[in-house]
């Protein structure tokens, strides 16, 4: 890439897995955390800190996490083309280790599908480019896709293969690399990646892959429709759609300025780290299942932080300082290259916490990126100043787990993001309180609220 590579060049797939992989392996940890601020705008599922290897299988990973959930074909990847976005190809090497990476990470399918695209693309002196300790041939790769092939029992497919590299030394660091990956495979327990064994996979794929459209099938329900959001102030108003009456779930246009969507993305720039997710009484740890970089903001830290904030609260009618125990300070998440969140809650069913969840786009995203509830069949494209909220409880003070939901891979194109979780406090649990009758919903609820409560 030349200084007339554009940025949408740039934020190609191919193209950052091709500067990850230069850096790693032309400087190593040698540059230490120099990388880190390119690392914030191309998330990576793992730690940002540099480890040679480590970043270029954290870079597999996230293309082929692309290739699965928008159905990519590993010759269009190959080719430089996601889904009409066309950038730079990638080599059968690049194809060889992407496939290893795979495998390692316990993948099978996949390692066989770019291990096959890696012998077919080929040619000479392709594979003579390996950095490793040993050389690598056709015979190794071959060897490789042999034990792969034998661990899922194909053992047709084995065999052929093995008869072609019969004196291949099986000493190999590769194969013996690639035999410890298949063992490990066969004991460990993987609780790392939930996708394929959920219930919610399928929904999830059919709803991330759906762009500017709201649902799967369009709802039935007379009381969705678009209208002007009173607030506090009867001559302050924003345009809403609800989305969903159960849960409820409603988009607000043109909720923030450009500014405001700035100063929040230019003040955690140095700020950002690896989102961590949190189980039970464990500790925050990385996982693949989220994959943001993430840093907090205060309402006091700048007029424009309080500024939302106030806006926050004439939407709601529910106060968002942190001061009262009303809110949480502001989360901002940058996701880069497949960035995503899989399905999850906000809030938890013995704590009531976080009664509603107020999340503002601060960027716009090409492809990709939607935020997704599978329960329900919403899939919203960012748009850039847009706020979605949904409450995590419904009028009875119970969890809600129809507001399951997710973030799905950015494809093209870096996702900013802005939330603000909205807490009973001291104040809260007073003004919007909860349903008297078992039928109720958040819109009756906000409908009694708009009304004093009054009959």
């Amino acid at each position: 890439m030349d200084n007339s590579t554009t940025q949408a060049e740039l934020d190609h797939p191919n193209a950052i897995f091709l500067v990850i992989k230069h850096f790693s392996e032309k400087y190593g940890t040698a540059l230490g955390n120099k990388l880190d601020i390119f690392l914030q705008f191309a998330t990576l599922p793992d730690d940002i800190f540099l480890s040679d290897e480590e970043d270029i299988h954290t870079a597999s990973l996230a293309l082929i996490r692309l290739q699965k959930l928008y159905n990519l074909s590993v010759s269009d990847m190959i080719n430089g083309d996601y889904l009409g976005f066309k950038g730079p190809s990638l080599t059968s090497l690049d194809a060889f280790e992407i496939g290893l990476h795979a495998l390692e990470d316990k993948d099978i399918n996949k390692s066989l599908e770019w291990l096959h695209a890696s012998l077919a693309t080929q040619s000479d002196g392709t594979y003579s480019q390996w950095k490793g300790e040993e050389k690598l041939d056709i015979a190794t790769v071959k060897a490789i896709m042999g034990h792969t092939y034998l661990y899922f029992g194909e053992v047709e497919e084995a065999e052929s293969l093995d008869n072609e590299t019969k004196t291949l030394n099986t000493n190999h660091s590769l194969v013996l690399r690639v035999k410890n990956a298949l063992r490990k495979t066969e004991t460990e327990e993987d609780g790392a990646e939930l996708e394929e064994s959920s219930i919610y996979y399928d929904n999830y794929t059919k709803l991330c892959r759906l762009q500017s459209q709201l649902y799967e099938e369009p709802p039935n329900d007379v009381r969705l429709v678009c209208r002007y959001r009173e607030t506090l102030l009867p001559y302050y108003r924003f345009q809403e759609e609800l989305l969903s009456i159960s849960p409820f779930v409603s988009l607000i246009y043109k909720f923030t300025t450009d500014a405001e969507s700035e100063f929040f993305k230019t003040a955690v720039r140095n700020k950002l780290v690896r989102g961590r997710t949190f189980k039970g009484k464990h500790p925050g740890v990385v996982s693949k299942g989220r994959t943001g970089h993430i840093a907090w903001v205060d309402n006091e830290d700048s007029e424009l932080a309080n500024q939302v904030a106030e806006k926050i609260t004439q939407v709601t009618g529910l106060k968002a300082s942190r001061i009262d125990y009303s809110a949480e300070s502001y989360q901002v998440v940058n996701y880069g290259l497949a960035g995503h969140y899989y399905v999850h809650m906000d809030a938890k069913q013995d704590t009531f916490e976080r009664i509603l969840t107020f999340l503002i786009y601060l960027s716009d995203v090409e492809m990709g990126g939607n935020t997704i509830f599978p329960n329900v069949g919403i899939s919203v494209s960012p748009q850039k100043n847009m706020a979605l909220l949904w409450y995590n409880y419904n009028p009875a003070h119970e969890l809600d787990i129809l507001t399951e939901h997710a973030g799905c891979p950015v494809l093209k194109g870096q996702k900013w993001i802005l939330t603000k979780w909205i807490l009973p406090g001291k104040s809260n649990i007073f003004r919007r309180r909860c349903g008297l009758k078992p039928n109720l919903t958040q819109l009756d609820i906000e409908d009694k609220m708009r009304r004093k409560y009054r009959t």
